[in-house]
């Protein structure tokens, strides 16, 4: 191979390379919190803490991990359907990525651990950029009367 051509193809290498660079450091975009005059905010602002540092109970499982943060949760209007939760996505709340629909909960990211700071309305964390198998949630929160 002559060098001319082993240098088109070390420059060709070279831009492959620092394109998937770019594209493996761009993270998913965050969620923005609720403005401060919003309703939602007014709601969320007091849980903060407890949506920061989340318990979450699988179905096999319990374990503590950080969930999310006011930015990726909104209070939500739920259902349930053959046994399980389904959280209204609205575009209004979550961004233009949201379904505008209810969307079922997997029982992997359900709260269901006694916690006396839990808020007591429905709580759901989703991202558009999260997991599909998630169905986007992060953690759900039926509420503490639930």
């Amino acid at each position: 191979m002559r060098w001319a051509q082993r240098a088109a193809i070390a420059a060709a290498g070279i831009g492959i390379a620092a394109a998937l660079a770019l594209i493996c450091s761009a993270g998913p975009a965050r969620a923005a919190p609720p403005p401060p005059d919003s309703l939602q905010y007014e709601m969320l602002h007091p849980y903060a803490e407890y949506l920061s540092h989340w318990t979450q109970t699988g179905a096999e499982r319990q374990y503590t991990m950080r969930c999310c943060d006011i930015s990726d949760c909104r209070a939500v209007d739920i259902r349930t359907r053959d046994g399980h939760y389904q959280a209204r996505i609205m575009r209004a709340e979550f961004g233009p990525g949201a379904p505008d629909d209810w969307v079922e909960v997997p029982d992997s990211v359900v709260d269901g651990t006694p916690d006396p700071h839990r808020p007591p309305f429905p709580v759901a964390c989703w991202s558009d950029t999260r997991l599909r198998w998630d169905n986007g949630f992060y953690c759900f929160s039926a509420g503490a009367g639930y």
